[in-house]
């Protein structure tokens, strides 16, 4: 099964054919050829990460408003580790250095207590790989997705799949 073929929502799919696009014969896009003109329904669930201290800690640059609703706040400036305790920051950094360690798209999922109402939602993200000289990632573009859970147990769908599988 293909990497796009595991996308189990269609903004998933439409943000990595947009991504793939982009990255033309590179193997990652810059930050400067994704233009949110030219995604505009997608951009409330994005969110731009940038690698700080090489990779060492990531800082939210950008998070769209379906995603600040959901957590309750807008993280935009602050890292994951302001954000994110415990084994949950742990599971958010981990997404963030393997996006960069490995500069493929990585799928994962698992479920998320919201801030409204405590509700609690199943997440699902898409890791993007950004790169100014297509080799060091310094920034990933996320999409993330939230459902209502059906599943209150963790899950875990995080394999990246290089393109050439596809």
């Amino acid at each position: 099964m293909s990497f796009e073929a595991q996308l189990d929502d269609p903004l998933l799919r439409e943000i990595y054919a947009y991504w793939r696009w982009k990255r033309a014969a590179r193997r990652m896009p810059s930050r400067r050829q994704i233009d949110p003109c030219e995604i505009p329904r997608l951009l409330p669930h994005l969110v731009i990460s940038e690698a700080v201290d090489g990779g060492r800690c990531f800082r939210y640059r950008l998070v769209g408003t379906a995603v600040a609703r959901t957590i309750g706040f807008d993280p935009t400036g602050r890292s994951v580790d302001d954000v994110a305790s415990g084994s949950y920051g742990a599971y958010i950094n981990g997404l963030h250095h393997r996006s960069c360690e490995e500069r493929v798209p990585i799928f994962a999922a698992s479920p998320f207590i919201g801030a409204a109402r405590g509700r609690q939602y199943f997440a699902r993200r898409l890791a993007l790989p950004l790169s100014e000289d297509d080799d060091a990632v310094n920034q990933i573009l996320s999409m993330v997705i939230f459902c209502f859970a059906d599943r209150p147990s963790l899950t875990v769908l995080d394999r990246p799949v290089a393109d050439a599988a596809d």
